[in-house]
């Protein structure tokens, strides 16, 4: 776990825009994203999950599933990538898994399937620009079936604590993203976590995509 913690914390250093966190989510944090993962199942189940980082929280996904299930997964940075596929490959949590899962170095935009039962996301919000949230989240929620849910983080009182020392461009753009996230979940949202044990302490927030009439 050590060396996950220095992958990561190296990743935070040369590409803070894409990492977003000095440390991946704790284990309280993880289990609340993939709370909803295989809950209620009456089928094999597929999942698609965007920004793993060193795979804390698929670590917590795989846990969930069942002989039949699948999952794609979507991660930017190729040095995350490189030690995912080392994971599927020694660590024993994962290796069980390998053949059911897909781990595609790109961005979950592009992903060409759907059909997805539940879609969690460990992308950094607050570091992009609110019209690249949109992308991501309409992204994974197009790729949905009826009824499917969707899980993503974000930290408790970033904007707040940010507003007092950004730039009043950061300032705004957090504000656009804050509203953005606030109004999805408005719309679709049927719950969310506190994690106060994460460094910083965040949300889970979880939405369900409606079922046909």
């Amino acid at each position: 776990m050590m060396k996950a913690h220095a992958t990561f914390f190296w990743q935070f250093l040369t590409r803070f825009h894409s990492t977003g966190a000095v440390l991946p989510s704790s284990r309280r944090l993880s289990r609340a994203l993939v709370r909803h993962v295989g809950a209620a199942r009456k089928a094999p189940i597929r999942v698609l999950e965007a920004g793993p980082g060193t795979g804390v929280v698929t670590r917590e996904l795989l846990a969930r599933l069942r002989p039949g299930d699948q999952v794609v997964i979507y991660e930017a940075n190729d040095k995350f990538v490189e030690y995912l596929r080392k994971r599927f490959e020694a660590d024993p949590e994962f290796m069980p898994w390998k053949h059911a899962v897909r781990l595609v170095h790109g961005l979950v935009q592009d992903c060409d399937v759907a059909g997805f039962d539940h879609a969690v996301c460990g992308v950094p919000f607050t570091n992009f620009q609110p019209d690249v949230v949109r992308v991501i989240l309409d992204a994974m929620w197009s790729r949905l079936k009826p009824g499917g849910t969707l899980s993503f983080f974000e930290y408790a009182g970033m904007r707040k604590a940010r507003a007092v020392t950004a730039r009043r461009p950061t300032r705004e753009r957090l504000k656009a993203v804050n509203a953005l996230t606030r109004e999805f979940e408005a719309r679709y949202g049927v719950g969310s976590d506190l994690v106060l044990l994460n460094f910083p302490p965040a949300h889970a927030r979880h939405c369900r995509k409606p079922a046909r009439v």
